[in-house]
């Protein structure tokens, strides 16, 4: 888990001042080492070191001559704790990498390549020695990197399959710098980039759009998730002309290779997997059966070994912030599995602070306050542990979201009166229940061509109400999900935390989004076929409960006390949203007109705004 940076130009010299910054604004991806590669016109290699770097037996950067060419790196040592682990990393005098995440079945792969392996980072360049782009389709695991072959004179990229390592790129005036953050990006004073309204007015519409190529920055765009692709270093023109390759798609999957397995094997080999690592590996508990079922599989897993696991929640005992406290569930797993449990409260005298400084880690304006997460990653970096395994994606995967069931009922070949109700016993379901009912009587309609065409004209977007349920799985794992992968990619590495995800495996993907509806909601459950495999390794009151949707914030707590007169000042006061010519003037009187998530995008907008505004030219 790592950061990096690329800056190259076929025209442009850039100095080492430039690598450098990028560099600097990304030390919390990787604190523990970093280093600097510059290349000549002859594709010629001159390794560099930084303040942060374990060696210093070269040049510090800011000795380096001008170049059209170099790449920085940030290391957070996980796989390879050593120097055989440095990056960039030159192999053969032919291939440079630089590489963010970790290719969990890398051991394999070496065993398929025939070699001995000192960490994953060096079994990227060998498979792609063997198999060139087909490479990715190899690996398990999370990525983004950029690999250069000096011979064929050719930049590789590539992005893992469900896009949780990040990667965004600029290429402006013949200058392409590539990032893992936007913010490495606006350091460098070498682009000229402007706000984006009209993303700013999406957002401000519909939320956050991570899924989407396109950011809040004019001219910085993300590399799509799932693709690869090969650009000529003698023609950079082609960079943004090169349409990416994309080596895996969720909606074409049929018959999974994995089906003749079962969902906790599926589940099992992939947290064992993600167990992999030189360092310390803990666990995000929440209190629900996404994050508990994988404490209870790693507790499994270590049971011969006499390895602690630490779990880490984020916990509210005040009495105005209970609705949101999950103490009673987590505190039943840790005594049933005897965890060493790490608990955190946001303190309310630090919460603005701690938002303003949640803005600028994400780099884009998320949904909500976040202050949960935020904080359950805060409380990890302050222990040795380096590593969690979160159970983020669970609830697209295995249909575990109220909104689902409409998707379920209204496409369900069969329904009886018990099917029927047993959804109504599931607390906040009866408006969802009935919504499905009442649009299943209109399914042929539904179903017809000329209304999805004629639906997703007017709105952009398919009538999601009446997909069937692996339809929307689908589409909530292309888009929704991307907004909760960022999220957690940018609260853990602000902490210099890695974390990682065994619901989000392919494997196990692919195996669910086969399965038949009745097997991922059936008997007034959803999850069923998770609180199945889970009945007898966990609490009942774990498995069986109904009311676990999401790591929640105590929103109307905050919005209505400690943060009301900071959000009024905020958004009265927004440069932003002046310029987008939206009135939203908010007073004691009309506070309560709006919505938390309306209160909640024109916040973090402003913030955004302000925070970023004096990297951008004038608007």
């Amino acid at each position: 888990m790592c950061g990096f940076n690329l800056l190259f130009s076929n025209s442009y010299y850039f100095e080492g001042k430039h690598i450098q910054k990028m560099n600097d604004a990304i030390k919390h991806r990787g604190p523990d080492d970093e280093g600097f590669i510059s290349l000549d016109q002859k594709y010629k290699s001159n390794f560099f070191f930084g303040e942060d770097s374990q060696s210093k037996e070269t040049e510090h950067i800011s000795k380096a001559s001008k170049s059209n060419f170099f790449l920085g790196h940030r290391r957070l040592s996980i796989m390879d704790t050593k120097a055989s682990g440095y990056q960039p990393m030159l192999k053969d005098n032919r291939y440079v990498l630089v590489f963010n995440g970790e290719i969990y079945n890398y051991l394999e792969i070496a065993e398929k390549l025939n070699f001995q392996p000192n960490n994953d980072s060096e079994v990227i360049i060998e498979a792609y020695k063997r198999w060139g782009e087909n490479c990715v389709n190899q690996f398990n695991g999370m990525w983004a990197f950029c690999l250069i072959d000096l011979e064929k004179e050719t930049l590789f990229i590539s992005r893992d399959r469900f896009g949780i390592k990040p990667l965004y790129y600029c290429f402006q005036d013949g200058k392409l710098a590539i990032a893992s953050e936007i913010k490495s990006i606006l350091h460098t004073g070498l682009f000229k980039i402007k706000t984006d309204q009209k993303q700013c007015l999406s957002y401000l519409a519909n939320g956050s759009e991570e899924y989407s190529i396109s950011t809040l920055f004019s001219q910085v765009y993300k590399f799509p998730k799932a693709s690869y692709v090969s650009i000529s270093l003698s023609d950079l023109s082609t960079f943004p002309k090169g349409k990416p390759t994309v080596f895996w798609d969720i909606s074409t999957i049929k018959d999974a290779p994995n089906r003749k397995k079962s969902y906790f094997d599926l589940l099992k080999s992939s947290v064992e997997l993600r167990l992999r690592s030189k360092v310390k590996v803990g666990s995000a508990l929440s209190g629900g059966l996404d994050s508990s079922s994988i404490v209870s599989i790693v507790n499994e897993l270590r049971k011969d070994s006499k390895i602690e696991q630490h779990t880490f929640s984020t916990v509210y005992n005040n009495d105005e912030s209970k609705s949101a406290d999950e103490s009673f569930f987590i505190n039943e797993l840790v005594s049933t599995l005897s965890l060493k449990s790490h608990k955190i409260e946001p303190k309310l005298e630090t919460l603005i602070e701690d938002h303003q400084k949640l803005i600028y880690i994400h780099d884009t304006p998320p949904n909500g306050i976040m202050i949960a997460a935020y904080n359950t990653f805060k409380l990890v970096g302050r222990t040795d542990v380096k590593v969690t395994l979160d159970g983020q994606g669970a609830d697209e995967i295995l249909a575990g979201y109220l909104k689902y069931i409409p998707n379920f009922l209204i496409h369900s070949k069969s329904l009886n009166k018990n099917d029927i109700l047993s959804l109504l016993k599931i607390p906040r379901a009866k408006s969802y229940v009935e919504t499905g009912l009442k649009y299943r009587r209109f399914r042929p309609i539904l179903s017809t061509t000329i209304f999805k065409k004629f639906y997703h004209f007017c709105y952009n977007k398919p009538f999601l109400k009446s997909l069937p349920l692996k339809e929307r799985l689908i589409y909530d794992i292309n888009h929704n999900l991307c907004n909760l992968i960022h999220y957690l990619d940018r609260n853990s590495m602000a902490f210099s935390v890695e974390s990682r995800t065994p619901f989000l495996d392919f494997r196990l993907v692919e195996y669910l989004i086969d399965l038949d509806g009745k097997e991922l909601i059936s008997k007034g459950w959803t999850k069923f076929v998770a609180r199945k495999a889970m009945e007898k390794k966990l609490p009942k009151s774990i498995v069986w409960r109904v009311d676990k949707m999401g790591w929640e914030n105590p929103t109307n707590f905050y919005f209505n006390g400690p943060l009301k007169t900071y959000i009024m000042d905020t958004i009265n006061n927004s440069e932003i949203l002046s310029i987008l010519k939206k009135d939203c003037a908010i007073s004691e009187s009309n506070f309560n007109a709006f919505s938390a998530d309306e209160l909640s995008r024109m916040l973090n907008l402003s913030i955004w705004y302000n925070t970023f505004r004096p990297f951008m030219i004038n608007d």
